[in-house]
């Protein structure tokens, strides 16, 4: 049996619905907010297994329609962080609300939004990096797009286009920073420097004369709940969730490198003069996913998250049963027993590292944070 290296005390208010963690000075500072989001934001110090209520000025007080609702406050119930220049900053908005970013240190309002500003589905921080913290949102049914920011860069919002996204990842390959969408038709990974969207993928491989499996009937069941990514060898995985509660996984080879107009205009010349598909932007539909690799839990899978274990990737899930579970990516094996201690459902699984170890951050129904060690989990 492998037990939690910490466990948290109950946040206040209700279940937790969402958590971001980051290392600082050796130990995990842990942002949480309730399912609904109207309980405020916590922040978890492991080192002292103390929540701190994160008391933050409200993100629409400058837009001049606040003056007509006096009584309105963050609504927040999603949630990232991002280390950089020696501050934590929080990235966070909600079904209600646009996405702002304050200082978790000093509560300081860093950037804000407007009451009409699109409403968020998920947020993401960008992997690493000495740059500054940059950060990428979408908006579900509310706006299409992927929108990148950089707070602390004075700079103005980037806007990658693409179609109605509801779950977003983040990784890096050889250098370069990319986010991985979970669309309604399937995930899309973009190369957010050169703006470059890498590989389109679908969450249905059947031919279209093939009979349709029971799963594709109801489209909107499909939803991408939770999408991420890892290298694995010499190229990318992705491994995305859906509404119901099915994984799917991908196998990628490198990712094309971005290049100039014209060396792409020549290396479709080349593809013409030798007689092959000219299909450089062509959606990678003959990459069918792997589904439903990872069998085990006693429920539903409800998030995953993925990491890398002694050069080994893996796949961190947690369920409905209340318990967290560590998969080998390459042959969708169970790792170790599953790890038990959350009395409900685990909402969110988050993968980083703690003083140079990987670990899984969990949460759920019971308001408790639990904190593994992935290398014990794996030997």
């Amino acid at each position: 049996m492998i037990n939690a290296l910490f466990v948290s005390d109950e946040m206040p208010g209700g279940g937790i619905g969402d958590i971001a963690a980051v290392e600082v000075d050796g130990a995990l500072t842990v942002v949480g907010v309730s399912r609904w989001g109207r309980d405020g934001v916590w922040v978890w110090e492991s080192a002292q297994n103390v929540w701190r209520n994160l008391v933050l000025p409200f993100a629409c007080a400058a837009d001049p329609q606040a003056a007509q609702y006096p009584d309105a406050g963050n609504e927040l119930d999603s949630v990232a962080l991002a280390v950089s220049g020696g501050r934590v900053v929080l990235a966070a908005g909600g079904d209600e609300q646009g996405v702002a970013f304050w200082d978790v240190g000093t509560g300081e309002l860093i950037s804000g939004t407007s009451f009409d500003a699109p409403y968020i589905a998920a947020v993401a921080a960008l992997d690493g990096g000495d740059g500054l913290a940059r950060f990428a949102t979408c908006s579900g049914v509310h706006w299409d797009g992927i929108t990148m920011w950089e707070p602390l860069g004075g700079l103005s919002p980037v806007e990658l286009p693409e179609s109605t996204v509801d779950a977003l990842g983040t990784g890096s390959f050889e250098g370069r920073s990319l986010v991985v969408a979970g669309t309604r038709e399937g995930v899309t990974l973009w190369d957010v420097d050169s703006r470059e969207r890498w590989a389109s993928l679908y969450t249905d491989g059947e031919d279209e004369d093939e009979e349709i499996d029971d799963y594709d009937e109801d489209t909107d069941d499909e939803r991408i709940h939770a999408v991420t990514l890892v290298q694995q060898g010499g190229g990318l995985a992705v491994v995305a969730l859906t509404d119901t509660g099915s994984v799917l996984a991908w196998t990628l080879p490198s990712p094309r490198q971005a290049g100039s107009a014209r060396e792409l205009a020549r290396e479709r010349l080349k593809q013409v003069r030798a007689g092959l598909r000219d299909d450089l932007d062509e959606p990678d539909e003959e990459i069918e996913p792997i589904r439903d690799p990872f069998d085990g839990h006693e429920g539903s899978i409800t998030t995953l998250a993925t990491g890398v274990v002694d050069d080994r990737p893996v796949v961190v899930t947690g369920g409905t049963d209340g318990t967290v579970r560590v998969w080998d990516l390459s042959d969708g094996r169970a790792i170790g027993a599953p790890l038990t201690g959350h009395r409900g459902s685990v909402r969110k699984v988050v993968t980083g590292t703690l003083r140079g170890r990987p670990v899984a951050v969990s949460a759920g129904d019971d308001r408790t944070v639990r904190v593994w060690d992935l290398v014990t989990q794996a030997h």
